[in-house]
């Protein structure tokens, strides 16, 4: 039996994620959170202290956890009481955790962060032209210059501070510029780049950051990426720092796929314990047509219970959830023969 076709079991489960806050100081065309119409918001500034605790007490039942995502489509350093409330209560019990930030945002007490270092930092820098960075308003009344030498402060200090944290700076691209997405009529946003654009970008930011930060950096690919898969576009001598590729499609069209007679498979593993309590199997459901329970009117064991299930049946049936085909995260029919087939050759 392979790996992929083992059933999925608790000890399986090594990210859990818990968006602390909806607070977000960007607005980028590709992010929901930009579109009120797609990603309704629950009008709450941060996760109440009793659903966060709750969750995090459970968490040590997960013997194979590696760390604790408190973002999802918010700016990490935006988020009150971080330092004085959820980042202890997660050293108290041991948990790691990591930061994601869109970089702009330097913490008032980078000093804090010597004693809390995250297991990673993702950068989501994603625009890596001054152009890009215009097109996708990522920041109003900010220059792309200013905006880097900030995505530099926080890369020099965490480099030099924090010896057990991955640095990884996540670069845009989008799949759907690709020769056959385009010759079937599917190229989304065109402000995000192919990654093929991405690669010949890469050596103008290097550059930027290096000078900024004192910092070399190399193009193409290491040994180290933050996920497997993910493509490296640069990284550090010591790959304590890297460049990675992530894909994006337009946000707008993302739920606009036709349906396929093919059940969706998908190999995701998202679990998100939302601000009210909710809990979803997926961590790019922005409609939260997937929430399945909530942590409030169930036990937290039958909460696991319930998302192991659903995990297995993704992989095996298929989605138990109609919302789901309409997701650019699984693969049609036509895209399952290929891969196959592709098996066969490898």
């Amino acid at each position: 039996m392979s790996e992929a076709e083992k059933p999925y079991t608790i000890k399986d489960i090594k990210v859990v994620n818990i968006p602390l806050t909806e607070l977000c100081n960007m607005t980028c065309t590709y992010c929901p959170q930009s579109l009120t119409d797609i990603y309704p918001k629950n009008n709450k500034e941060v996760t109440p202290h009793d659903i966060f605790l709750k969750i995090i007490d459970y968490l040590p039942n997960l013997p194979n956890l590696e760390y604790v995502d408190l973002t999802d489509i918010n700016e990490f350093f935006l988020t009150p009481e971080l330092s004085t409330f959820y980042l202890p209560e997660l050293k108290k019990r041991g948990l790691g955790y990591i930061i994601a930030s869109n970089g702009s945002v330097i913490p008032n007490d980078l000093s804090y962060y010597k004693s809390h270092n995250p297991k990673c930092l993702v950068l989501g820098l994603q625009t890596i032209t001054e152009e890009q960075y215009d097109e996708t308003s990522r920041l109003k009344n900010v220059s792309f210059e200013s905006y880097v030498l900030k995505v530099s402060q926080l890369i020099k200090f965490f480099y030099d501070n924090c010896p057990d944290t991955m640095i990884s700076i996540e670069v845009a691209s989008n799949r759907t510029k690709s020769f056959v997405y385009k010759v079937v009529g599917t190229s989304y946003n065109d402000a995000i780049p192919s990654l093929k654009d991405q690669q010949i970008n890469i050596g103008s930011i290097i550059n930027i950051i290096s000078a900024n930060t004192g910092i070399e950096f190399h193009e193409g690919p290491g040994e180290t990426s933050r996920y497997p898969g993910q493509i490296t576009l640069a990284h550090s001598s010591d790959e304590k720092i890297i460049f990675g590729a992530k894909e994006f499609a337009d946000i707008v069209t993302f739920y606009d796929r036709l349906p396929t007679s093919a059940p969706p498979v998908c190999y995701m593993e998202g679990m998100v314990f939302k601000m009210n309590g909710n809990v979803s199997p997926c961590c790019i459901d922005y409609k939260n047509q997937t929430d399945f329970g909530s942590i409030i009117e169930t036990p937290m064991d039958e909460i696991f219970r319930q998302y192991v299930a659903i995990v297995n049946t993704m992989r095996t049936e298929g989605s138990p959830f109609d919302c789901c085909r309409h997701c650019l995260g699984y693969d049609t029919y036509r895209e399952k023969i290929a891969k196959n087939i592709k098996k066969l050759f490898v």
